[in-house]
């Protein structure tokens, strides 16, 4: 797997409220087994499992957005099937270490500014989109391992997107659904949707990312469907990192390990957050110099949604791309 230094991407390190104060950090042994073995979400015709059109639920991505509908009729190796419990698996490790797309192309060079707007509650974020680190060969070649299951033909651009968001989001009952288009920005200069395809599958269980888990859509952008483990260093430890904004401006973390109540430490999943796949607890981090303070985090896991299913915030920002 990648790594890359958390120190350059200056990911802040937060502060939560209940979190332990022991330091513990997994093993590359440890992080391998967790992403090996991943409950698989699938679809049939008469029965949607991905998402909800009637209200954030957990473990399901709420959305209005239409999809094509077309039924997936065969899935990649990585989805393994075990006839004992007659249960379906994603293998991420194993789609890592094989399906992988290749290559060390140098997109351009990254650009963003940063705007904190205390005065009418608004930080602003410009940016092309446009990761510090090289991508994957996009289009992907038809002599790659991955052609057969993804044939991304797209190749990454440059964008010239604006967010604003809210500085100060203040945290609603009634969650609000997601778009399909761009969720919220990540401290990579990148983008990110849920995890939803266009036809409503799982698309880290079926489309190919490269090294950084990125691809680029029929647009030309970067983005990101979870929280790539290169953002953290390929750390999965005790620390709560943040590692960007989602659009209604509450911020996202990183994985990370929580003590339960055994003393043992393993990463939070979807079952330990709520519908909108967050937490409701006082987050707080420095960020531009400036101190912000959350009453409520987004959480990344490694099962499905992954990330973002459903938008917590009361106001929800906006994003222009030109």
């Amino acid at each position: 797997m990648p790594q890359t230094d958390p120190n350059v991407l200056n990911l802040p390190i937060a502060t939560v409220e209940g979190q332990t104060t022991d330091n513990y950090t997994y093993s590359q042994a440890q992080i391998n087994t967790v992403i090996s073995d991943l409950p698989f979400i699938y679809n049939t015709p008469t029965q949607i499992n991905t998402y909800t059109r009637d209200g954030a639920t957990k473990g399901k991505i709420y959305t209005l957005s239409q999809f094509q509908n077309n039924e997936q009729s065969s899935y990649g190796p990585w989805i393994e099937y075990d006839s004992s419990t007659q249960t379906s698996y994603l293998n991420l490790y194993y789609k890592i270490q094989n399906y992988t797309v290749s290559g060390d192309i140098n997109p351009g060079p990254p650009s963003n500014t940063f705007t904190i707007d205390n005065t009418n509650n608004k930080l602003i974020i410009q940016t092309n989109l446009l990761p510090p680190h090289t991508v994957g060969n996009f289009p992907i070649s038809k002599t790659s391992p991955c052609y057969t299951y993804d044939p991304n033909n797209n190749t990454v651009q440059p964008q010239n997107v604006t967010f604003t968001l809210p500085l100060k989001p203040v945290y609603s009952d009634t969650p609000q659904p997601c778009s399909l288009g761009l969720e919220g920005y990540f401290f990579d200069n990148t983008g990110f949707f849920v995890c939803l395809d266009e036809n409503a599958y799982d698309a880290l269980s079926l489309e190919c990312e490269d090294s950084y888990w990125g691809h680029p859509e029929e647009q030309g952008l970067y983005h990101h469907h979870t929280t790539p483990l290169a953002l953290t260093n390929n750390t999965l430890d005790t620390k709560v990192r943040v590692v960007g904004f989602a659009i209604d401006g509450f911020p996202i973390v990183a994985p990370y390990l929580v003590k339960r109540d055994d003393g043992s430490f393993s990463p939070l999943s979807t079952n330990d957050l709520d519908e909108c796949h967050g937490l409701k607890k006082n987050i707080s981090f420095v960020f531009q110099g400036q101190t912000l303070t959350y009453s409520y985090f987004y959480v990344t896991s490694f099962d499905f949604p992954y990330l973002i299913c459903a938008l917590r915030g009361t106001v929800i920002g906006t994003y222009t791309n030109n």
